[in-house]
């Protein structure tokens, strides 16, 4: 329901909405964002969606070109062996019809009565909904047109990633990349079939875009507005975020052709059920007991470095717990060192999870969150013993480098320094 890519003079509209706020980096305060399970669309009141002679139009105006999002989409879907596809913010239904042309068993959902009236008329075989992700699990699902830069305020983007958790197995979609700043060139007027149509980017407030549509219609000269917002969320955002719903990102292309950098970010994730979020180190004593004593059994005396409660709670450490079905699996933490550089810390995976990415995933957080604050540096000490072999190798796999010692470290037999720019 969403103005389609291809045409970067005319941005997607959908509901104004209200803004975030920064997470979890120390002196700030944190918001604790509520998630509510089964989202329900709302039918936002906006020109495109709700008057007929838009909905007439909007095919034309927002249409699709090879290789973009219906065929993009149909073979990630064939990649993955997926059946069964999940369509949010369908529209019209163009490439939700597309997919089920192609074999594979469709659901579209889209909070316009009068967009979906369009996409019914289109395929009788795709299942269209107007209201709640239905109570069943899908192989694959996906949000094109930009439909996720429409959820503009954290509980908004947060609710559909937890209800997308509980309903797929995969999740993909398309998000401007922020630091192609597409916005500033929108402009200048386009004539399609009875309409003129043209943009404004009214205003930037930190990663949100206020903006107006205008639409002439050529016959009668009657203009119509509306104004909305996007949310152009970084990637480290988009990581962190996915993250906390329990979705872990596999692929990230900058383009249709799937280019690694590009004017878009185009994600596919993979559901882990591993959610992760910010948590009180006292609640996860029991696996930083474990973590400490592992610690001391492998390292001389003197030489362990890993924290303990009281440094665990100091304002410069924000310690993160990762669950799966509620039971904690793995902690980690990020010191803050100074405002460009971060230090890992307490990272450690429950027994009975190793082997199965947990570790990894904490890495991968940690990171996205370090990234989002705008560290430049990340660094960590680890052992130089065999049982810290596998957490070195899992470091430099990351991108992690040896080097000197920093902060409170010392060269030593013992210890081994590991950083990465961000």
């Amino acid at each position: 329901m969403l103005l389609r890519d291809g045409l970067p003079l005319l941005p997607p509209v959908r509901l104004p909405v209200g803004f975030w706020g920064l997470r979890g980096r120390p002196g700030t305060k944190q918001p604790i964002v509520g998630s509510r399970r089964g989202y329900r669309s709302r039918t936002p009141n906006i020109a495109e969606f709700n008057d007929p002679r838009l909905v007439a139009i909007y095919d034309d105006v927002n249409a699709y070109g090879p290789g973009e999002q219906p065929d993009f989409y149909a073979a990630l879907a064939a990649e993955l062996g997926a059946r069964t596809v999940l369509e949010i913010g369908c529209g019209t239904g163009m490439v939700a019809a597309d997919l089920a042309r192609r074999g594979f068993e469709v659901t579209g959902i889209d909070p316009s009565e009068e967009m979906l009236a369009v996409a019914r008329e289109r395929s009788s075989t795709v299942t269209w909904i107007r209201g709640r992700v239905p109570s069943r699990r899908f192989d694959f699902a996906f949000m094109a047109g930009h439909v996720a830069q429409f959820f503009v305020t954290d509980t908004e983007w947060r609710d559909v990633l937890d209800t997308l958790a509980d309903a797929a197995r995969w999740l993909a979609f398309e998000s401007r990349d922020p630091a192609d700043r597409e916005w500033e060139r929108w402009g200048g007027v386009r004539a399609v079939g009875p309409v003129e149509t043209w943009s404004v980017a009214e205003a930037v407030e930190d990663d949100v875009v206020l903006y107006t549509n205008h639409y002439r219609f050529l016959a009668t000269g009657a203009e119509l507005v509306s104004h909305a917002r996007l949310r152009f969320r970084s990637e480290a955002t988009l990581r962190r975020t996915l993250g906390e719903a329990g979705f872990s990102v596999e692929r990230v292309y900058g383009d249709w052709n799937r280019a690694p950098t590009g004017p878009e970010l185009i994600v596919v994730a993979r559901n882990t059920g591993v959610r992760f979020a910010v948590a009180d180190p006292r609640d996860a004593r029991d696996l930083l007991e474990r973590h400490l004593a592992l610690m001391n059994s492998v390292t001389p005396a003197g030489h362990v470095h890993a924290l303990d409660l009281e440094g665990l709670v100091d304002p410069a450490v924000t310690f993160f717990g990762a669950r799966r079905d509620g039971k904690l699996v793995g902690v980690g933490a990020l010191r803050e060192l100074d405002r460009a550089h971060g230090e890992l810390k307490s990272m450690h995976v429950a027994e009975s999870a190793r082997g199965a990415g947990v570790g990894s995933a904490v890495l991968a957080h940690l990171l996205a969150v370090a990234r989002e604050r705008g560290y430049e540096r990340v660094s960590l000490e680890t052992g130089t013993y065999d049982a810290f072999a596998p957490a070195r190798a899992m470091y430099l796999a990351a991108g992690f480098e040896v080097c000197p010692p920093f902060g409170e470290y010392t060269e030593n037999p013992h210890s081994m320094c590991m950083t990465l720019k961000t």
